[in-house]
């Protein structure tokens, strides 16, 4: 039975559940406005099979990824794309042409498959066509970045569990737009990549990526490439979120078994300023209006992977001059991804939810009305 996605009642709530959106091991919520279209990518991981014993990564991988426009108040599915074992996904546009790049872990029933083409599609006059697929291994992340006129694609992959064979690229890599392709710019140390988030500071492009074992880096653009500026203290990286508040910088990090930290530009460095909370952290969320700003943190797991607490609280916190304070709080089930979207002016927050309290794929993702 999917789990109970119905906030926390009481009063000065800030985010109140309007839709539930029929998912299996939801990964992502990618959103997009195209057309004046709310637009919303999910990649799947798996489906569960039946009579199979549950276990977070089990199921089917042979899935596809549904795309579902935002029209009347709910999510409405308009389209599906074949993306197996889906982690993610990634709409961007160059030159006037709308892409959507996509992130596939493993395919098959078990054993797994995790050498496979993590597929680039291209808008056509007929919905997303196949463009370009981009061998990976175990991808978990894919994110379009841009410095000046150049675009990259940067994929964050690959495991250290032994078993697999590695056919594909194993460590996570940059990929740059040659005008009609995607070809090799850079391989980065990451062995088990999960997460890149790119920003400037004063004319200076940073790109922080998240690895679960191989230490987690902000780099800094240098002569054409990618260079290392600073690594974080810590194992199980998963998530950078960067945060401009007036004429400061802040950067949020999260880590699955660790502290979910916030980290302050001083200028020459990173340093850090507050820890929000341990365990569980998986994504963020930053919503800002006029001189006001929420970070949504949303949890995935407690415990590990043989024996994992799924139904856990995520929760939404405000900036204030002293920090960042706790403002509510949501029942999440694995979630593992959250975006804004606004419709008419008024602010929804998409929260991906993959595992039921049972360690069953079926569960519903959700939107959520944003009342602050």
């Amino acid at each position: 039975m999917t789990g109970d996605l119905r906030a926390f009642e009481g009063e000065g709530r800030v985010i109140h559940p309007v839709a539930a959106i029929e998912t299996f091991g939801a990964r992502a919520a990618a959103v997009c406005v195209q057309d004046d279209n709310v637009l919303l990518a999910v990649p799947q991981l798996a489906k569960d099979i039946e009579g199979s014993d549950a276990h977070m990564n089990g199921g089917t991988s042979d899935v596809d990824m549904p795309l579902f426009r935002w029209m009347s108040g709910a999510f409405v599915q308009i389209a599906a794309l074949g993306v197996p074992g889906g982690e993610d996904a990634e709409f961007f546009e160059i030159g006037g042409q709308r892409f959507l790049a996509t992130a596939s872990a493993r395919s098959g029933r078990g054993p797994y498959e995790p050498n496979l083409a993590s597929r680039i599609w291209r808008l056509g006059d007929r919905g997303y066509e196949v463009f370009q697929d981009v061998p990976t291994f175990y991808a978990k992340q894919v994110r379009h970045l841009r410095i000046g006129s150049r675009d990259f694609l940067a994929y964050a992959v690959g495991v250290t569990v032994d078993g697999p064979e590695r056919r594909h690229p194993s460590r996570s890599f940059i990929y740059e737009w040659r005008g009609h392709e995607f070809v090799p710019l850079q391989t980065l140390d990451g062995e088990w990549g999960y997460n890149f988030s790119a920003f400037s500071i004063s004319g200076r492009e940073f790109l922080a990526y998240a690895d679960h074992v191989s230490g987690s880096r902000i780099y800094e653009w240098r002569d054409g490439r990618y260079e290392e500026f600073q690594l974080l203290p810590g194992d199980g990286g998963r998530a950078f979120q960067p945060i401009r508040l007036g004429d400061g910088f802040q950067l949020a990090f999260a880590t699955i078994s660790g502290d979910v930290s916030i980290f302050e530009w001083t200028g020459e460095a990173f340093e850090m300023r507050q820890i929000l909370r341990r365990d569980g952290g998986r994504e963020f969320a930053l919503y800002q209006r006029g001189e006001r700003s929420w970070l949504v943190l949303v949890r995935f797991i407690e415990g590990t992977p043989q024996s994992p607490k799924t139904d856990l609280t995520s929760f939404v916190y405000e900036w204030h001059p002293d920090g960042w304070r706790q403002v509510d709080s949501f029942p999440s089930f694995g979630a593992t991804d959250a975006a804004f979207f606004e419709s008419d002016g008024q602010p929804f927050l998409v929260v991906a939810h993959s595992l039921t309290a049972g360690i069953r794929f079926r569960q519903d993702s959700a939107v959520y009305e944003f009342r602050a």
